[in-house]
């Protein structure tokens, strides 16, 4: 319970930042006004595809922040007191972390919103395993802002990288098209990218099978364990040898 509570506390706090929400509504709409530009040209309306995509991008540029969010509690003298907590350390920062990518969930309702005004008035069906799958990217996006965030931390310039993470990511998880993943390189890393099984099924959900479902679950297990090992680095030179600076 004093898990949950820490998560709603920041996640309260990530949601009353402006910055973060205007991020949200900024890219979720932005996307879908574009799409009305291109649909609207020829005589359609927006549809649940249209959502989707406007949701997922609105929910991952919610969840990158968590690259400089550490950062940002450091530069607030919050940090050190996280770190250095009497109940379990891996609990308070993923409390911290996990709200980035929580708070972007209310991409989907300002997606639903948006592209009904926008239709005049005709809201566009979302299926129940669209639905599901959506919940599924929410939960792949959960470990890699933590890795993110661990990694981050080593360094002062989070703030600026995490833009640069955002779009290749993307481009890997094949929410662009896999035309764009040429070579074997680049389709044997969007593999190891979590979010990328969850972007099959909102697009293409004939891609369900139990393997890929199996080879998911194994794929988040090894971005937890990397985080994992990432923060008993950071605390070992934040207690131990202190490297790390937390003030």
């Amino acid at each position: 319970m004093d898990f949950f509570r820490m998560y709603a506390f920041h996640l309260k706090r990530y949601g009353s930042q402006s910055y973060f929400a205007w991020l949200v509504l900024t890219s979720t709409v932005g996307l879908l006004l574009l799409r009305y530009l291109v649909v609207y040209a020829n005589g359609q309306s927006l549809t649940s595809h249209d959502v989707l995509m406007a949701t997922v991008l609105g929910l991952w540029n919610s969840a990158i922040t968590a690259a400089g969010i550490l950062h940002f509690q450091r530069s607030q003298g919050v940090l050190v007191y996280l770190v250095n907590a009497a109940q379990n350390t891996w609990q308070s920062l993923a409390a911290l972390v996990s709200s980035s990518a929580t708070f972007g969930l209310i991409a989907f309702p300002i997606a639903e919103i948006t592209a009904f005004l926008l239709n005049g008035g005709s809201w566009p069906t979302i299926s129940g395993h669209e639905f599901l799958a959506l919940i599924l990217f929410w939960l792949a996006a959960l470990p890699m802002t933590y890795v993110l965030a661990a990694l981050f931390l080593l360094t002062r310039n989070a703030f600026v990288y995490e833009s640069l993470f955002a779009t290749p990511v993307l481009i890997l998880s094949g929410l662009f098209g896999d035309g764009f993943l040429k070579g074997k390189v680049l389709q044997a890393l969007s593999e190891l990218v979590p979010i990328r099984f969850p972007i099959q099924l909102l697009f293409d959900g004939s891609n369900w099978e139990m393997s890929h479902f199996i080879y998911w679950v194994l794929v988040i297990f090894c971005w937890l364990a990397v985080a994992t090992i990432a923060v008993r680095n950071i605390l070992q030179r934040v207690r131990v040898s202190g490297e790390l600076e937390v003030l």
